[in-house]
């Protein structure tokens, strides 16, 4: 080993020295992918996607639901296949509950996100 790599394999001890196969053009693996797909895939394989796609009706709320029912509620979280709605006042809660098939169905059409049911929570701010 020769006095400059001696430095380098201390600090990483895990590191191999390069062999003549790597420069070879040898695949040693999938060809290279854009991190969004990658990350995508990897959601997927760990059943992720149905919370992740939540959180984007949650930071679309308002575009979603339009302003006069955003002003009065907004999606506070979500595991996938519930969605909770946190209202002003219990007259809100009380519309929210008459409208939920309604937003359900928006929802989904606009999104992809079939939520199953919202939970509708009273917190005055």
């Amino acid at each position: 080993m020769s006095d400059d790599e001696q430095p380098a394999r201390r600090r990483y001890p895990h590191r191999r020295g390069r062999r003549a196969s790597d420069d070879e053009g040898v695949a040693g693996g999938p060809p290279p992918q854009a991190i969004g797909a990658t990350l995508e895939q990897l959601v997927r394989h760990l059943g992720w996607a149905p919370r992740t796609q939540a959180i984007g009706v949650i930071a679309d709320w308002e575009t979603l639901v339009g302003p006069t029912i955003a002003a009065n509620a907004r999606a506070v979280a979500s595991d996938g296949s519930t969605l909770v709605i946190a209202v002003k006042d219990p007259a809100w809660a009380t519309q929210l509950r008459w409208l939920e098939a309604d937003l359900l169905e928006r929802l989904r059409q606009e999104t992809g996100v079939r939520f199953e049911r919202m939970v509708i929570r009273v917190r005055p701010r």
